[in-house]
C-alpha cells in the first residue's frame, strides 16, 4: 500500500476524517461527553453516512480519479 498516493487521494482523506469522527464519538461517549446531534435519530443517520464514507475511502483505488476503478 502506497501511503503517499493514498494521502493525495480525496476519497481516502474523506474516509480518514470520517473514521476520526467516529473514533472521537466512541472515546468521548463513555467519559460522559454528550456527542448527540440534535437527537438520537439524527446522530444514527450521521454515523451511517460516516460509515459509508469510510467504506468508500477504504476500497477506492488511489491510482484513479474519484471512486472509479481503473480500466483493464
Amino acid at each position: 500500500m502506497d501511503i503517499k498516493k493514498r494521502l493525495k487521494n480525496k476519497p481516502f482523506l474523506v474516509a480518514l476524517f470520517a473514521a476520526f469522527m467516529m473514533l472521537l464519538q466512541t472515546i468521548l461517549e463513555p467519559i460522559g461527553i454528550d456527542v448527540t446531534l440534535f437527537n438520537a435519530t439524527i446522530t444514527n443517520i450521521f454515523n451511517a453516512v460516516l460509515a459509508v464514507l469510510i467504506i468508500l475511502g477504504v476500497v477506492v483505488d488511489p491510482l484513479t480519479g474519484g471512486i472509479s476503478d481503473k480500466e483493464k
